[in-house]
């Protein structure tokens, strides 16, 4: 989750995530957040990454408040 690092995260929307999540058959190994600029190929930054790599997930989901800015690169 990529916050605006002026402004304290809201946990209703994590909650919310995690409950969807749920609702579409996914178990939430973790949470992960973010609040300083990610990777501009990503959407998280390299150490968040290695984080996540640690997991062995198989899908990531990410919620990004600031929009789908995606590069032509992430959208294929």
């Amino acid at each position: 989750m990529r916050e605006d690092p002026g402004k304290p995260m809201d946990p209703y929307r994590m909650d919310e995530l995690r409950d969807l999540a749920g609702a579409a058959g996914y178990r939430v190994l973790a949470e992960i957040t973010q609040r300083k600029d990610r990777d501009h190929r990503f959407q998280i930054g390299r150490g968040k990454i290695a984080e996540a790599v640690g997991y062995n997930s198989k899908k990531l989901i990410f919620y990004n408040p600031q929009g789908s800015q995606y590069s032509p690169c992430q959208r294929s």
